[in-house]
């Protein structure tokens, strides 16, 4: 009788997780489609990367880029921005002579 129980408690866990997985996987489907079609990541992304371009911490680039990202996050109504003081050092690269 409890084996019979058991097996029967078992039948029906292994179905309900079944069921949950296809599920989960059809709405992981849903996100993967909305994002791939009408998601705009790779849009924001090469704006980001080709018309701000490198950002080195400290640099005006860096500063725009902020600027750029907290615009985007506000217009695309995130619950709430906003930026931090954040103390950077900031260097600039020389190039070494050659030992002559």
């Amino acid at each position: 009788m409890k084996r019979t129980a058991l097996l029967t408690l078992l039948s029906i866990s292994t179905f309900t997780t079944a069921v949950f997985a296809q599920q989960d996987s059809m709405m992981l489907d849903k996100i993967y489609h909305e994002s791939f079609y009408q998601g705009q990541a790779y849009d924001n992304l090469h704006y980001l990367t080709k018309q701000i371009g490198h950002r080195i911490a400290g640099s005006p680039a860096a500063d725009k880029a902020v600027v750029w990202s907290k615009s985007l996050m506000e217009k695309l109504d995130f619950d709430k921005v906003y930026l931090q003081d954040v103390k950077l050092p900031y260097w600039i690269a020389v190039q070494k002579k050659k030992p002559t």
